[in-house]
Parts: structure tokens; sequence; C-alpha cells
């Protein structure tokens, strides 16, 4: 048989960049993406970029190509998302990077983690429009770059689904350096700063935790005229609850550019960054890499990120921060930290974070190429007879891979006693991974692995395989019945609307597919739902787990029957088969996502019951 299989030349990838950060906000998020862009339009990859500026609000950097689109606006998502799928559909991208939290319908995304502030701090995600976009985001992705290990740490532990090995790291880059002298000293003068001043970067207010610094300033009592604060920042006056503790410090609040936020650091007496969490913190590796010595807390990724080259104090310890406060000005204290801090603000470049970016993203796509093979060599058709391959045995391909895995533990738990396989084809794969589980079950002989195969000819391979085993009873019929096929004019709306691995294929060949399901079903006089006649053969209402993996046109209906089991697994979410039945079940109150690999061909995932 001549199997039709896709072609492997590798064509490079064309990735589109949603610069919408740009139209919000040009802060420490805009930074890492200005110097990523010019980064990759000097090394090349800027060929296979395209971004998209929302209305002239992306920056302007020689050597990239960039499209118009329409302004963001959080209170219309699904138009925005409709938009986006709509352009990557034009411009042929296969991946989507947003620079922050936008998504298209389909096309694969990758999603950069800046941070998990509102989840550690347990703010209202579920209703500001902000944070559902973001989670909205998490869910789309294919893969994940985080700016710092911890952050991915906390990515992964609130959202459980993910797998470490799915989350790239790529440490922000820093391109600052202390200015001349004569520099600095126009920057006092320019703002009348004729202090020693401590330096506070950024805004001041909730998790920065800026309270701890004025709190232990206040406790220096009438030094404090010796002192100015400066504050950075497009405020105009410092805040009240703040302002009763300065005494008769003079304050300064400034706009900063690149230039002159240099000239601040390296004027400082210090940094003071006393946050309760940082996605990567730039503040403190920009005041290091301009001799700046830096005051800070031992939380979030500040410890990974400056190592010894900063001055730790507990995030709620004034005393300790009064403390700091005089230890940073002794002359051997401040020598060691700066030159500590530069030691180790030299390990971060922006040059550094682009190939780890552009690494990441190139593997996702790779992978991505991958699963469209696999997914080819597991279509069933002939080019050449047209004829019917559901009578072909076919490599099994869930093989000692991340879901075999999954399908084995799962299937050692003693509180799950029965077992359904839909699409247990000859037996070699994923019923593989469920016998060699419970034959070493103490309690084996109170078990059942009930095994779906429609192919007469891989039902009678599997029956055979699994002659000995006394738990394994094997059903050569369909999951769906008939009737329950989607229609043509149903999968060629799908394959219109919806971006997944089938439009890989010709519609007309889709179509083919589903012809040949039916065409068999009748053939063989299987027309009737097989899920109900086992469960009315065995006494059984709802199964313990069930696996969802037969026709590419029938997981909605399969899901229907098998609703109320205690773990569902899907295969080929990113497919028809399991697309529908995956956003369900993703929706659905009573289950939780447990595991997912949206890598794996076509992807998997497995959900269980919450009560």
């Amino acid at each position: 048989m001549n199997v039709m299989t896709s072609s492997m030349s590798y064509q490079a990838p064309k990735i589109l960049i949603d610069a919408v950060f740009f139209q919000y906000n040009r802060s420490g998020i805009a930074r890492v993406w200005y110097s990523l862009l010019e980064e990759w339009a000097r090394d090349g990859f800027a060929a296979q970029l395209l971004v998209l500026d929302r209305q002239n609000t992306a920056p302007r950097i020689p050597g990239i190509a960039y499209r118009q689109v329409p302004a963001h606006s959080y209170a219309a998502p699904d138009a925005d998302r409709a938009m986006l799928q709509q352009v990557c559909d034009e411009e042929g991208a296969s991946l989507f990077v947003s620079s922050y939290y936008t998504t298209p319908l389909g096309t694969p995304s990758v999603f950069m983690a800046y941070d998990m502030i509102p989840e550690v701090l347990n703010w209202d995600t579920s209703t500001m429009a902000i944070w559902v976009e973001k989670h909205a985001g998490i869910r789309h992705a294919r893969a994940f770059i985080a700016i710092s290990q911890n952050t991915a740490n906390d990515l992964c532990r609130f959202f459980p689904a993910i797998r470490p090995e799915q989350v790239s790291i790529a440490h922000c880059g820093v391109d600052f350096k202390a200015p001349p002298a004569a520099q600095i000293d126009s920057f006092k003068a320019q703002h009348g700063i004729q202090k020693p001043y401590f330096l506070l970067v950024g805004s001041r207010g909730a998790y920065k935790n800026a309270s701890l610094f004025f709190q232990a300033f206040a406790a220096l009592g009438d030094q404090r005229g010796q002192y100015a604060v400066v504050c950075t920042g497009p405020w105009s006056a410092l805040e009240p609850e703040f302002s009763a503790y300065v005494g008769e410090a003079s304050v300064h609040m400034i706009e900063v550019d690149d230039q002159s936020l240099q000239c601040a650091y390296a004027g400082a007496i210090a940094l003071v960054y006393p946050s309760l969490y940082e996605g990567f913190g730039m503040p403190i590796t920009e005041a290091m890499a301009c001799g700046c010595p830096v005051i800070t807390c031992p939380t979030g990724s500040i410890p990974e990120v400056a190592e010894d080259g900063v001055l730790y104090v507990p995030p709620s310890d004034v005393g300790a921060m009064t403390r700091a406060l005089y230890q940073v000005q002794g002359p051997v204290m401040r020598a060691v930290l700066v030159a500590k801090g530069l030691q180790r603000a030299a390990a971060f470049s922006w040059g550094r974070m682009a190939s780890e970016v552009k690494a990441a993203l190139l593997r996702v796509d790779v992978s991505l190429l991958e699963r469209n093979a696999s997914a080819t060599a597991h279509h069933t058709i002939d080019t050449q007879t047209g004829a019917n391959m559901l009578s072909e045995i076919i490599p099994a391909e869930i093989i000692n891979d991340d879901f075999y895995k999954v399908l084995n533990a799962l299937a050692s738990r003693e509180d799950l006693k029965n077992f359904l396989e839909i699409g247990s084809s000859s037996g070699a794969g994923s019923t593989h991974a469920f016998v060699s589980a419970l034959r070493n079950r103490a309690d084996a002989d109170s078990t059942r692995l009930y095994c779906m195969e429609l192919s007469t000819e891989r039902f009678t391979a599997l029956r055979n395989a699994y002659l000995d085993c006394q738990f394994v009873k094997v059903y050569n019929q369909s999951s769906a019945a008939l009737d329950e096929f989607p229609s043509e004019q149903e999968v060629a709306f799908f394959y219109a609307n919806t971006r997944t691995t089938l439009n890989t294929y010709p519609l007309e060949q889709v179509l083919s597919w589903l012809r040949q399901d039916i065409d068999y079903m009748r053939k063989a006089g299987l027309t009737q739902n097989g899920i109900e006649l086992i469960k009315k053969e065995n006494g059984i209402l709802d199964f313990d787990m069930v696996l969802i993996d037969g026709s590419e046109f029938t997981g909605e209906a399969e899901l229907y029957h098998c609703m109320g089991a205690r773990v569902i697994a899907l295969d080929d979410v990113n497919s028809h088969k399991c697309f529908n039945a995956y956003r369900m079940l993703t929706n659905h109150v009573s289950y939780a996502l447990t595991h997912q690999n949206m890598e794996l061909r076509n992807g998997f995932a497995v959900f269980e019951r919450r009560f």
C-alpha cells in the first residue's frame, strides 16, 4: 500500500508577534520586546517574523516587518481573537506569540510568562478582563517561555496540567552601565538633587512594598534631613501615606528615559527594592550593572536573579531595613556590593535572551512538523487505490511516551476498577499501557478492561493478543451509532472555522475519511452504539476510566455516552476527534484537567471528576 505521507522538507516558519503591550505601556515588558526585536533584526531571525502593530504603537526597528491591525480592547476579546486568526490565515503563520496575553482562535501559540503575581497574591483572576485573557492565553498555548525559573515553577504550580519540560527559561538581559561622572552630576543638577539619595524605581504600592522603606527611613529620625529620596515614574507627588515618613528629607519625583535612569542608578546611595514578588526584577539587574548597591527582599525570583550581589532584608522587618540603610553606606560593604553586583549583572544580556527565545520558538515549530507527519501517516487512506484501510493493521502510536506513562499510572490506581478503551486497534499501544499495569495489581481479577475496535482485522489481532488476560474483554463494535456521525456539512463547517491539525489536509480528503468510516460500518453491519451495548451487557452505569481514541469524527458523541466516568482521557485533542470534547470538559464544573501535553502528536488531555 502506498499511504500518503507529508513532505518532511523543512521550511522556515512564519511567526507572528502581537506587539499589543506597546498599546498600553512602555515599562519593563516593552523593554524586553524592543530588545528582542533589535537582536533578531541583527542576527537575521527577523526574516521569519511579522510584528502586528496595534494602530502605530509598536516601535519601528529597521529590519523588522510590520502589519497594521486594529487596537486591542478588553471589552471585545472574541472579536480580537477572530481578527488575529484571520491575520494568521492570511499570512500563513505557523506560530503566534503575544507580547501580552492575546491569542488567535486556532493557530498554535507560545505563552510568554513574565510573572504570576495575580495568582500568588490571590487577586481576582476570574472576572478581571486582563487576567481572564491571561488564563485563556495559558490554556491556548502549546509551549511556554518564562523569564525566570521561579516564574516557571509558579506557572506549573497554578496550572498543574503544564509539564515543566514544556516551559523554556529565558532570563531578561541588561545593557545598562554607569555613565561618566560628568553625566551623573548633570543629571543631579537638572533635577535639583543636592543630597545623597535613596532611589525607588517604578510603582510603590501593593506588592512593591515601599512602605517597608518609608517606615525604616522614618526610624532615621533627625538624620533624614541629610538625605533625599528620588522616585522615578509618571507621578508628580509622593503618595500621602508615604510622605508622612520622610521628615526633612528632600523628595524628587522624576520621569526618566534610559539614559537618565542609568544616571539615577549610578548616583544613588542604593536602589531600595523591597518587593514581595517579582517575575524577574529588571531594576535590580539594571542597578547592579550601573554599580549601584541594591537593598531588596529574598522573595519570588529575586534570589535567583541577584544571588549574593545584593543586601537582603526580610520583607516585613522594619528594623532590618533601617540597619541596611546604614550598612549600605559603609565603605567596605558598599565596595563588596558594587563588585558582586557588577559580576552578577554581567551574566545577563539581551543577545543571550534573544537566542534562548528563538531556540524555544523553533523547537515548537519542529514539533508541530513532526506531529503533522505522524497524523498524516495515521489517517486511513490509500492514495492510489482509494481502498478503505480500516482493514489494515497500523503501527501503534502510544508506545512508552508521555501518554503511555500517564495511562499506565492511572491503571495502577486501586480506586479505578473498570476501564473502557475506545479505539484499541490491534492492542499494541494504549491497550498495552493498561494491561501491563492491571497485570501487576493484587486485585487484577476484580478489574475489567473493555476494549472496542471497529476494524475486524484489528479486532482479531487484539483478541488474540490478550487471550490469556481474564480481565480483558474485547468487542468488535462501533463506539458511535451511524446517526451520531457528523454530516459532511458539519465537518466542512468545523474545517473552515476551527484551526486544528486537520487543516493540514485538503477538505475533500478529510471528507473522504468520513465516507470511508461510514461505508465500513454499513458493510460490517456495525451501525449501533457499542458503548451502550457494553454498559447493558455488564451492568455498568458509569465507567471508572475511559480513553476516547476512536474515529476522527466521533469524539464528541463518545463523550456523551461516557460522561460520569471518574477519569476521562482524550487523545488527539488538536484534531476534530476530541477538539470539542476537550473544550466541553475544560468548561465542565464537575471535571478538572489533571494531565495535558499539546506537543505529543495531536495532543492529549486527562480529566478527573471533582466530586
